[in-house]
C-alpha cells in the first residue's frame, strides 16, 4: 500500500498493527509508519489546496470578489512546493485587483456624473472603455449622456462668447434636466450679457462726452445690434433708454459741430459702408445720420433727404442684388414723417402719435426672399404694399393693405419673412404702444 501511494491511511494502520505485535519487524514497521504518516499529510494538503482553489473560482464566477480573493490567498498560503495551481490562483488575484480598481474608477465617474462634472466623468468612463474590463459595458451605457451634456455646455459657451444670447437661452432651456449645469450656464450667460451691455454703455458715454457724431453713431449701431441679440428684458429696457440718450446726444453734437461737418461725416460713412457692402451700417447707422440731417432746418436737409430716399436704398439694393433677397426700406413712421395714415385697430396708434425722440427703426437688416418664379418674364419689378403692425415689444406682423389683391407668391414671401423681423419699441408719451403703418416693398433685380 505504501509503495503504490494510493492508501496511506491503510498503510499507516497496517504498520501500527505490526508494531503492536512487537515482533521482529517492530523497527521496520516503526520506520515505515512515519513515511505513511507523511504521505497521508501531503495528500490532505493537496486536497485542501484543490478545494480552496475550486471555491475561489466558484466565488469569482458569482462576482463575490472579496470572498474569492480570500480563498485564493488562503490556498497560496499553504505554500505547496511545485503546485500547479499557484499560477492560476495568482492570475485570479490579479484580475480581482484590476476589477477592484475599475470599480473604484466607475464609482468615481458616477459621482462626477451626479455632481455634473462632465469633463471628469467623460475621462473616467473613457478610461474604463479603453481597458475593456468588467465595467466597460456599464461605462459605454453612461458615456452618451455625458457627451450630450458636454455638447450642450460647449454650444452654450460658444453662443455666449459670440454674444448670441438668445441662442444661448434656448440651449440652456433645453438643459433643465441637469440642474447644476443649467444654473451655472444661466449665471454665465447673465454675467456675460451684463458685461457686454456695460461695455456698450461705457463706449456710448465716452462718445457723448466727446460730442463725436461718428462715435455716437457707432454706439447707436452697437445698441441696435445688442437689442437684436439680447434676451434679458431688463437689459433690453436699459438699451432702449440708452438709445434715446444717444439720439439726443447725436442731435446736440450735430448742433455743436454744424450742418456741414455732420453732412460731410455722413457722406464719408456712406462711402465707407458702400465700399464694404455693409448693409447693416447702410440701413441703420448711415441712414440715421442722413435722416437726422433731413429732418432738421440746416442747409443740407434736401441733400440728406435725397440720400434717404434714393442714394442709400440704391446702395443697399446693389449690395444685396446677388443674394436673392430684398432689404426692407427704412421705416418712415413718426411725427412729421411722410407716411399715409391707416385706421387704428385693436388699440393701435398711428404714426403721428409716436414720440419724436424715440424714432421707430428696424433692428438689424430685415430681408425678404424673392419667390422662386420671380425671374419669369414680366414679373419684375413688382411693388407690394402691406400694412405693418409693430407691437409694444417690437415684434412685427403684416397684413394685406385694404382691398388690394397682391400677387400671392410675393405676399407669401413677405409674410414668411416678417416672422423674423423686429423693430425698436414704438412709444407714445413715453409708454410702449402698438402702431400700424403701410410699407411698400419693391422687388427688382
Amino acid at each position: 500500500m505504501l509503495k503504490d501511494k494510493k492508501d496511506y491511511a491503510g498503510a499507516q494502520q497496517a504498520f501500527q498493527d505490526v508494531i503492536q505485535l512487537n515482533l521482529w519487524h517492530f523497527d521496520d514497521a516503526t520506520r515505515e509508519l512515519e513515511v505513511a504518516k507523511a504521505g497521508l499529510a501531503a495528500t490532505d494538503v493537496h486536497k485542501q489546496e484543490q478545494d480552496r482553489f475550486d471555491e475561489g473560482v466558484k466565488l469569482f464566477q458569482a462576482k463575490d470578489y472579496e470572498k474569492a480573493r480570500k480563498e485564493f490567498r488562503a490556498m497560496l498560503d499553504l505554500s505547496i512546493p511545485g503546485s500547479a495551481l499557484k499560477s492560476p490562483a495568482e492570475n485570479y488575484l490579479t484580475k480581482i485587483r484590476q476589477m477592484g480598481s475599475d470599480q473604484k474608477t466607475y464609482e468615481a465617474a458616477m459621482q462626477y456624473v451626479k455632481d455634473e462634472q462632465w469633463v471628469e466623468a467623460r475621462d473616467q468612463l473613457q478610461e474604463l472603455i479603453n481597458k475593456k474590463g468588467a465595467q466597460s459595458n456599464d461605462a459605454k451605457k453612461q458615456l452618451p449622456t455625458v457627451e450630450k451634456a458636454l455638447q450642450t455646455v460647449n454650444s452654450v459657451e460658444d453662443a455666449i462668447r459670440t454674444g448670441a444670447f438668445q441662442k444661448a437661452k434656448t440651449e440652456i432651456d433645453g438643459a433643465q434636466q441637469w440642474s447644476k449645469t443649467h444654473d451655472k450656464l444661466q449665471k454665465e450667460m447673465h454675467a456675460a450679457e451684463q458685461q457686454h451691455f456695460d461695455s456698450i454703455r461705457s463706449d456710448a458715454q465716452a462718445a457723448e462726452g466727446k460730442n463725436d457724431t461718428a462715435a455716437i453713431q457707432h454706439a447707436q449701431d452697437e445698441v441696435h445690434g445688442f437689442e437684436g441679440r439680447a434676451e434679458d428684458n431688463a437689459l433690453l429696457s436699459a438699451a432702449h433708454v440708452l438709445e434715446g440718450q444717444l439720439t439726443e446726444a447725436y442731435t446736440k453734437a450735430l448742433e455743436k459741430n454744424g450742418d456741414k461737418a455732420a453732412f460731410d461725416a455722413a457722406v464719408q460713412h456712406f462711402e465707407q459702408a458702400k465700399q464694404k457692402k455693409d448693409v447693416e451700417a447702410l440701413a441703420h447707422g448711415v441712414m440715421q445720420e442722413f435722416q437726422k440731417i433731413a429732418s432738421g432746418n440746416g442747409i443740407y436737409r434736401e441733400n440728406a433727404a435725397l440720400y434717404v430716399k434714393t442714394t442709400i436704398p440704391t446702395a443697399i439694393q446693389s449690395a444685396t442684388q446677388n443674394s436673392g433677397k430684398v432689404p426692407l426700406p427704412p421705416i418712415s413712421c413718426g411725427p412729421g414723417r411722410p407716411v399715409a395714415q391707416v385706421p387704428s385697430a385693436g388699440g393701435t396708434v398711428n404714426c403721428a402719435q409716436l414720440d419724436a425722440n424715440a424714432s421707430l427703426q428696424w433692428v438689424g437688416v430685415p430681408m425678404v426672399d424673392f419667390p422662386d418664379n420671380a425671374n419669369q418674364p414680366g414679373r419684375l419689378p413688382y411693388s407690394l404694399t402691406v400694412i405693418v403692425t409693430v407691437e409694444s415689444n417690437g415684434n412685427v406682423k403684416v397684413d394685406k393693405a385694404g382691398n388690394e389683391n397682391p400677387d400671392k407668391d410675393f405676399f407669401k414671401k413677405v409674410k414668411d419673412g416678417s416672422k423674423h423681423w423686429r423693430a425698436t419699441v414704438p412709444k407714445s408719451e413715453g409708454k410702449s404702444v402698438t402702431v400700424r403703418f403701410p410699407l411698400t416693398i419693391t422687388f427688382q433685380r
